[in-house]
């Protein structure tokens, strides 16, 4: 799901919120393995008439079974196995009489009708007119608690239905698009069209969708990955003049996104089907499986709700708390497009952009705890489940140092998970396996964590000595200290060179050899890192301290120009190593250098959150 910056930042106010009803137990007790809806729909009404039918094995004993379904809607009657049960409707769960034996496939029918629609992104079903357009919409979007606004669902992640066929009869200037492939389109006697999708791979409840408006049919080919046979891309746009011409450059462009991504990933999810899109003025998108629904074809809009195919769809996150495995690697679906299509310097400042969102949020974690995984905002955070979720996977390659051990990993995640679900915990261990390594400590500060470092480097050249120093806090107190690798960009006359700092310690130094007079250095040029990193010269312009004799006659006499300050005062050597490190507030101090090693030393002094410097010599 993309739902772009504006609806995100404007959330509370844009959508009309309605929080989640926990499902009874008695839906805990069946695994649903067919589902076919029969539905009368149009494009001027979000009205919808018709009937669910659920194909289910029991696992235990149980008097009943129960679905969510609106209380907006009218049941007519329910049948189980062909033959009419009691039933009960209220609280928005819909109560189906057994009894149901164990280990026993049994068949539900569900006739109802109503009107649920809503205003809002996170509607069931809504219907709107497109004001671009001029052309009215019916459309569905489910996730996460919303498939019960149209249809009696299981709204549980972790049983995934296995195949689905969704029928939908229109008035006759519409089509209805839909999961799948079209089986077929029939006219009946009043003129009106059925349209019947039907899907043979495991499918989410909250993926299930139907789009109905006036809509032309416009199919492109694409030859993904290991296909023989060209993958048709149906994408169901509005029947006026000019809107093709509008969006076909834009459309066309999937065909590359495809090929690439399903090279990337050696194969696209779903290829005995199709993908496409329905278009729909939702003020963002919907990666409904095998056919989006978007209200655009921009290029980071397509990108992502493609790269869901696989992240989201394919393998779906276990729990709402496990968001992340969708809409963070989504999102880096968009910069994975553009560093492929548009180039590193386009990919790099979408990166530094992702940075700034994430900056929003300084106590914010990725990782979203089950207390608050029935909040809707808080699991579509924009700041947190997107674009920090996407900074952090870029990390998690960085970190890695090989992009094709972390493809393999990613492809890796998905065959292991293939058409089913996943937690954070099975992608960790998924790729613990792959690289070798114990990323414990990586999720741990990235993922459980909260918000990101905030570094300072400041640096001082002192012959054919590189001196650096580097502090970091967390911008959020419960994770004080990150341990990553720091690209830094030294510049000189006639070039530049990069060195990768470790960075795992509040404070730390270090000191390297560097041949050529440096003119400037710069932190993470790319975009690599998320923190906050100021780099300085060090300040040795000696207007806070005066420093004799140098160089030292057995002792260091320091006289500082503010009184009753306090101070913390590091000397450091040449080999980054801190010599020794302590606290004073006295404005005049002598230090005992007389078994000193000869060398150069700095002084590094923070007072008053002022930091500055001084060199000296010991012969």
């Amino acid at each position: 799901m993309d739902v772009r910056l504006l609806v995100c930042i404007l959330a509370p106010f844009l959508f009309t919120f309605r929080a989640h009803a926990e499902p009874a137990s008695d839906s805990s007790g069946y695994d649903v393995k067919y589902l076919r809806l029969e539905l009368e729909a149009s494009d001027t009404s979000a009205f919808i008439k018709g009937k669910a039918i659920c194909r289910f094995i029991v696992s235990q004993d149980v008097q009943r079974i129960c679905f969510e379904l609106s209380e907006k809607y009218h049941v007519d009657s329910v049948l189980v196995d062909h033959v009419p049960v009691a039933w009960s409707h209220q609280n928005n769960l819909l109560f189906v009489s057994g009894p149901f034996p164990a280990n026993t496939l049994a068949e539900s029918e569900i006739h109802y009708s109503g009107n649920a629609g809503g205003s809002g992104f996170f509607s069931g079903i809504t219907n709107r007119k497109d004001t671009q357009w001029n052309v009215p919409v019916t459309w569905t979007l489910s996730e996460p608690f919303a498939a019960s606004d149209w249809f009696p669902a299981k709204q549980v992640l972790s049983d995934k239905i296995d195949s689905s066929d969704v029928v939908v009869t229109v008035p006759p200037w519409c089509m209805a698009g839909s999961n799948g492939t079209l089986a077929g389109v029939d006219t009946l006697p009043d003129k009106r069209l059925r349209f019947h999708w039907k899907s043979r791979y495991p499918i989410a409840y909250y993926l299930i969708s139907i789009a109905v408006a006036n809509y032309q049919n416009y199919t492109i080919f694409a030859r993904p990955y290991g296909m023989a046979d060209s993958l048709p891309v149906v994408n169901f746009i509005y029947n006026v003049p000019s809107i093709l011409e509008n969006f076909k450059t834009e459309i066309d462009r999937t065909k590359d996104f495809i090929e690439y991504f399903s090279a990337l990933m050696k194969g696209f999810p779903f290829p005995e089907e199709k993908y496409g899109h329905c278009l729909a003025p939702m003020g963002g998108g919907m990666e409904h499986q095998t056919m989006t629904t978007l209200s655009n074809f921009g290029f980071l809009l397509v990108s992502h709700e493609l790269f869901h195919m696989w992240f989201g769809d394919m393998v779906t996150c276990a729990s709402w708390s496990d968001i992340w495995l969708n809409e963070g690697f989504a999102s880096y679906g968009e910069y994975l497009a553009l560093d492929h299509f548009e180039g590193k310097e386009s990919a790099n400042a979408w990166m530094s952009q992702a940075h700034s969102f994430a900056f929003a949020m300084p106590e914010g974690s990725l990782y979203v705890p089950p207390e608050e995984a029935t909040n809707v905002y808080r699991i579509f955070n924009y700041n947190l489940s997107y674009k920090k979720g996407a900074a952090v996977l870029h990390m998690l390659r960085k970190e890695t140092g090989n992009d094709s051990l972390f493809f393999e990993a990613l492809r890796y995640y998905l065959q292991q998970n293939k058409y089913s679900v996943a937690s954070v915990s099975d992608f960790m261990n998924a790729f613990q396996q792959v690289t070798g390594r114990d990323w414990q400590g990586f999720f741990d500060q990235w993922y459980y964590g909260f918000g990101y470092p905030v570094v300072q480097v400041e640096w001082q050249q002192i012959g054919n000595h590189l001196l650096l120093n580097l502090q970091q806090q967390g911008s959020s107190p419960k994770t004080p200290v990150f341990r990553f690798s720091l690209p830094l960009t030294i510049y000189y006359p006639g070039g530049d060179s990069t060195i990768m700092i470790r960075i795992d310690q509040a404070e730390q130094s270090l000191a390297m050899n560097f041949p050529h007079r440096i003119t400037g250095i710069a932190a993470d040029t790319e975009s690599d890192v998320l923190a906050r990193i100021t780099v300085v010269p060090m300040d040795t312009s000696g207007k806070y301290l005066l420093l004799y004799p140098n160089p030292a006659a057995g002792k260091v006499t320091l006289d500082f120009y503010l009184k009753d300050a306090r101070r913390t005062i590091s000397v450091i050597n040449l080999s980054g190593q801190i010599v020794r490190k302590f606290d004073s507030s006295e404005s005049h101090l002598e230090l005992d250098v007389t078994h000193w090693t000869p060398g150069v030393y700095v002084l590094m002094i923070t007072e008053n959150k002022i930091r500055y410097a001084a060199r000296f010599v010991i012969p």
